[in-house]
């Protein structure tokens, strides 16, 4: 009784600490979640790990932990931050195709998981609990807690109702917070996803038809691409690259104008709709994305990235008039931006090529 009276309590603390969190970063509910998973559970860590989409594996997000002295300390974990797990089939099959709480004893002997679990996890890990998240139907990546050391107690019914309670609190809340918002955003960076971005361009594409007969300016769309962002992730860790995209976000956002559209077009890509905008005006704006990525240190971990991006533009009606033609031939710029040494823009013009050898 004395332990369900402080699951209560604490999932009435962790709903009063909701309503002072910034939910446009949803990083910040992420850290929330496993702050409140490791204190209430007591288990040496709480972790979020990260769903990366184009190459099938986990990595360690939001982390928090106990430290010798039993000080809870958050953030990622440097002995953390280089290491991926990939999906065996039995742990895709029961962590994200059904949705399953998973409750681990003895992870390194269990069916389910790496034999080098102990290395992925950092520490030596004796019970495990581990739920998915799952947002609008998209798997975003898993929340885990362990308990290390032989003597270890296992996560009893009560640890493990506060578990999914928690979780689904949190899918609950992100489900319900401008739930029509959530489904055409990118998780990690809040851009636009890609769904939206098509749709807008044809919605651009079918107003401007039927203002055949106005003069209107015409619409241009940017693609761009994160310079050697695969160098950030090999060397800093993926947290590192999810930090250069945000920051990317920031800085592309910070030069747009408030009708313009931002979108995360793939793992390091980005694509711009600049509304009513002639070209004149995208190449201002072009400039001074790049600008501020050259003068604007992104600091991880003590580390300093000076990180840049290549960028190309195409115009709808002097570029294409179908959408996909439009996005092709800003796609053909962006490549041009990279075979001229990256970290420039260049413009769409009839004959350039793609050059599948151009640098990324």
């Amino acid at each position: 009784m004395e332990k369900t009276a402080q699951l209560l309590n604490v999932l009435h603390d962790f709903s009063e600490n909701l309503l002072n969190t910034n939910y446009a970063k949803i990083d910040n509910l992420y850290s929330l979640t496993v702050l409140y998973c490791a204190e209430f559970l007591k288990c040496d860590r709480a972790s979020f790990l990260r769903y990366n989409r184009e190459e099938d594996f986990l990595y360690h997000g939001n982390t928090a932990q106990f430290t010798a002295a039993r000080e809870i300390v958050s953030g990622v974990d440097a002995t953390l931050k280089h290491i991926t797990i990939p999906f065996t089939a039995d742990f895709r099959h029961a962590v994200r195709d059904h949705g399953d709480l998973v409750v681990v004893s003895d992870p390194a002997q269990h069916y389910m998981l790496s034999p080098a679990i102990d290395d992925m996890l950092g520490i030596q890990a004796k019970h495990m609990l581990i739920i998915p998240l799952i947002l609008n139907d998209e798997f975003v990546g898993v929340i885990e807690a362990v308990r290390g050391g032989a003597e270890t107690d296992a996560f009893d019914a009560v640890d493990q109702i506060f578990f999914v309670t928690l979780i689904n609190f949190i899918v609950t809340l992100l489900s319900g917070i401008r739930s029509s918002d959530w489904a055409i955003r990118d998780t990690l960076t809040g851009a636009f996803n890609v769904g939206y971005f098509k749709q807008a361009c044809e919605h651009l594409i079918n107003d401007q038809n039927r203002r055949r007969s106005q003069i209107v300016n015409n619409f241009c769309v940017a693609m761009i691409d994160v310079d050697d962002f695969k160098k950030v992730n090999d060397r800093y860790g993926h947290h590192a690259g999810d930090a250069v995209l945000l920051h990317c976000v920031n800085a592309i956002t910070s030069c747009l104008r408030k009708d313009d559209i931002l979108a995360r077009y793939g793992g390091d890509e980005f694509s711009v709709i600049f509304r009513a905008c002639p070209l004149s005006n995208v190449s201002i704006a072009c400039e001074r994305i790049l600008s501020h990525m050259r003068n604007e240190k992104i600091i991880v971990d003590g580390n300093e990235i000076i990180q840049t991006m290549s960028i190309g533009v195409a115009e709808f009606s002097t570029h294409g008039t179908q959408r996909d033609d439009v996005m092709r031939h800003a796609d053909i710029a962006m490549y041009q931006s990279k075979k001229r040494g990256k970290n420039c823009f260049t413009i769409y013009a009839p004959g350039m090529e793609v050059d599948a050898s151009a640098p990324h």
